[in-house]
């Protein structure tokens, strides 16, 4: 059982520090899913009754994405690549951190998110309500 996302896409918009020119990025999310799995039960107490017992463990969440797409980015700047790389790694780091502080019932996170969903699924219609800023500096 579980949740999975598709048609997600992450958009954005930098400013390498010395350029005139901001830049933009796409990428596209290609999984997010969060489940869950049913493994035996450990507790001796429900164990005692039923040894056939199993409970619900979450798995580890899933994210994927595409190689982010750029336009009015400096190539020819002496860290372009590692300005990439650098990127990608903060958008995945930064949409991982909102999945573990909503499991981790971050009031700030929650207070935005509609009350008739349960997490997992708040989580993966709203990714996309919150805003990020990175620095990234060589």
């Amino acid at each position: 059982m579980g949740f999975q996302a598709e048609d997600l896409l992450v958009k954005g918009s930098g400013k390498v520090a010395g350029q005139e020119e901001s830049f933009t990025f796409t990428s596209d999310i290609t999984k997010m899913r969060v489940s869950a799995s049913m493994v035996p039960e450990t507790s001796e107490e429900i164990l005692k009754y039923n040894p056939n017992a199993v409970m619900p463990t979450t798995e580890d969440f899933q994210l994927e994405l595409s190689d982010f797409r750029f336009e009015n980015f400096p190539e020819d700047h002496a860290d372009s690549a590692y300005i990439k790389e650098q990127l990608k790694k903060a958008v995945d780091d930064s949409i991982r951190e909102t999945y573990n502080d909503i499991w981790d019932g971050d009031l700030d996170r929650l207070s935005d998110l509609p009350v008739e969903s349960f997490v997992p699924m708040m989580f993966g219609k709203h990714v996309g309500s919150y805003a990020a800023e990175f620095d990234i500096n060589p």
